[in-house]
């Protein structure tokens, strides 16, 4: 669902314009550092529309594109030289980017471009030095796209190889949690690149002045174990690109029960980890996990107890998968022996999904009045998302609401 408001000068929005436009290069090392004379560059422009990556014919670097020299590393010398460039290649998601290699020696040059997921036919160009230029323009750079690219060069009886490693720069992903193997520990991990600081946070709301940890993981052991027995758990993740943070999903059995039920989803392949907990005046109670009102089979949770400050027992049962499939989808129940319980309900993807419309309006707007686009959403995983306005592509800020929108 779209939607358009106009907006005074304080506050927060999604996408905002004035009518200033700004814009930023950054030009790079150009120093030759290969004395074979094979360079190698990475071109960084503006965010584009379409998902593909050509051999490219037209090397030449414009406005709004950052160059940067990365190096070239001989490998390996025999009868086929190996190089690689020196600096990993960082490209933001949904940019373009070119990866470049020059060559000073001349001849009659053959060559291809491969990845893991597509190879294809080099073409290649002269600069105005009379330098061969291979280039692979790699157009809205994706998360699928990252990984070692080969540059395979053919000459007469030379042949050569140049590898760069590619990684996307993206939206901070949410930190998920999941159960260490053969240990009764709660890890918390964030799958982003440049790879976050994670911390652990225990109070209600991240408003709060909060108890912190950066522990890796949660063990069982009685320094961090009255940490697991508290009622909220947060693990953040924070790098360049900002922070953001998960709650551990609980099952409270001392509170009152939500509605509607509450619900999470997964994606096949990805780790589930609930927790449930109860506390009562004695030790004399028990907790047990059902999905669909079948017993969980031992090796699927592990429980941890503690008494708290006021002599009551606390108990916490964790109901875990390390990798779900279809049919561990369904209604998971936590149950006391004190005749409480709560389910939730689990709901495995094959693939994500994205709720939104589709709309088309029009808006009036005044040449000097700020002004801002907003779109309410439900998706999963996590969306990467940008603006585009006559041929300029700007990125755009998530906010997660607490009705489940974003």
């Amino acid at each position: 669902m779209g939607t358009f408001f106009r907006k005074p000068h304080t506050g927060f929005c999604e996408f905002c314009f004035t009518a200033v436009v700004i814009s930023a290069v950054t030009v790079g090392s150009m120093t030759n550092q290969d004395p074979l004379g094979i360079r190698c560059v990475l071109l960084a422009s503006k965010i584009n529309n379409s998902s593909t990556w050509i051999s490219s014919t037209s090397p030449m670097v414009s406005d709004g594109v950052s160059v940067e020299d990365l190096g070239c590393s001989l490998k390996h010398r025999g009868s086929a030289v190996a190089y690689q460039a020196i600096k990993p290649v960082e490209i933001s998601i949904f940019a373009t980017a070119t990866l470049q290699v020059t060559l000073s020696f001349l001849g009659n040059v053959s060559c291809r471009w491969i990845s893991r997921h597509n190879s294809i036919d080099c073409q290649p160009d002269f600069d105005s030095e009379n330098r061969t230029v291979l280039s692979l323009v790699i157009s809205k750079m994706t998360e699928t796209q990252a990984g070692e690219y080969l540059l395979s060069i053919h000459s007469g009886t030379m042949n050569c190889t140049v590898l760069f490693a590619v990684n996307v720069k993206r939206t901070l992903r949410k930190p998920y949690f999941r159960k260490l193997e053969d240990q009764d520990s709660v890890d918390c991990v964030s799958d982003s690149f440049p790879e976050p600081v994670m911390e652990w946070l225990f109070c209600r709301t991240l408003s709060e002045s909060c108890r912190k940890t950066s522990l890796a993981s949660m063990k069982r052991e009685e320094k961090v174990q009255h940490e697991l027995l508290g009622t909220d758990i947060w693990c953040c993740a924070r790098n360049e690109l900002g922070r953001e943070c998960t709650k551990l999903f609980t099952l409270d059995l001392n509170k009152a029960p939500q509605a509607p039920l509450p619900q999470f989803f997964l994606k096949i392949g990805e780790p589930l980890l609930i927790r449930c907990k109860a506390v009562h005046k004695n030790h004399r109670f028990g907790l047990t996990w059902k999905v669909e009102n079948k017993e969980l089979q031992e090796g699927s949770y592990f429980e941890i107890s503690g008494y708290q400050s006021n002599r009551n027992m606390a108990r916490i049962m964790f109901a875990f998968v390390s990798s779900v499939g279809r049919s561990d989808a369904g209604h998971y129940t936590c149950s006391s022996s004190e005749d409480t319980s709560k389910t939730a309900l689990v709901t495995v993807l094959e693939k994500g999904f994205i709720n939104a419309s589709n709309t088309k309006e029009d808006y009036e707007i005044d040449l000097n009045e700020e002004f801002c686009f907003a779109v309410k959403l439900r998706a999963y995983p996590q969306i990467s998302c940008t603006w585009t306005f006559s041929q300029i592509s700007l990125p755009c800020k998530n906010s997660n609401l607490e009705d489940g929108y974003r």
